[in-house]
């Protein structure tokens, strides 16, 4: 994630309520971004829903499969792609 992304994201989810930014004390330069009460609601019920997919989840495949499929998406994947190139088309001889 870029950190043009990462500032467009934040400033969202202030605007939406769910964030606030605070000066920080050990930095001028620097903002604190923390949870609002919303937001922790928010991030509280996101997080109760997650439990219930995952509980879903693993009464179709199996807690072992559910553990894999955790540690596949947790573990580092390197760094993100750069995107390629547009191609041109080539170009044609006249006719």
């Amino acid at each position: 994630m870029t950190r043009q992304t990462a500032h467009q994201a934040v400033h969202g989810l202030v605007s939406a309520g769910l964030l606030e930014q605070a000066p920080d004390p050990a930095s001028a330069r620097q903002r604190l971004i923390r949870r609002t009460p919303a937001g922790e609601r928010a991030h509280h019920q996101a997080e109760r829903l997650l439990q219930d997919l995952e509980r879903q989840l693993a009464a179709r495949i199996g807690h072992d499969a559910v553990n894999a499929l955790r540690a596949a998406l947790e573990a580092p994947w390197g760094p993100a792609p750069t995107p390629a190139a547009p191609s041109t088309p080539a170009a044609t001889p006249p006719t």
